[in-house]
């Protein structure tokens, strides 16, 4: 596991201050065992175009650890999954997560890529 051309760690966070916290003391602790994580996936942001006062409030405090995010973990890739109206759950919703942080089959692309 400590091999990083074999092994690979991506630390899932919300952006929320104690989730932040907490990924920060695993990634720590990994890299005491001498294994690196290399991404970072921000899991539930907010939409931007929110259309109730608390949706907005949501927003603008993730916006701020958004920013917490960047600056603690901006030396790895960062991705950014949405916050989804249903429960990810089954095959089909967790494909389209994939495609998410890693693009489609056909066209390779990645909108929100975890290389490295």
């Amino acid at each position: 596991m400590a091999d990083p051309e074999r092994t690979s760690f991506k630390t899932v966070v919300i952006p929320e201050e104690m989730s932040i916290y907490e990924s920060e003391r695993a990634m720590e602790a990994l890299h005491k065992n001498n294994m690196y994580t290399d991404g970072v996936i921000v899991n539930q942001i907010q939409p931007e175009e929110a259309d109730c006062e608390f949706c907005r409030a949501r927003r603008n405090i993730q916006e701020k650890r958004l920013k917490t995010i960047q600056q603690k973990f901006g030396n790895q890739v960062i991705a950014e999954i949405p916050l989804m109206n249903h429960e990810v759950k089954g095959m089909d919703e967790l494909k389209k997560i994939g495609e998410i942080l890693y693009g489609d089959s056909q066209d390779k692309k990645a909108p929100i890529a975890l290389e490295g």
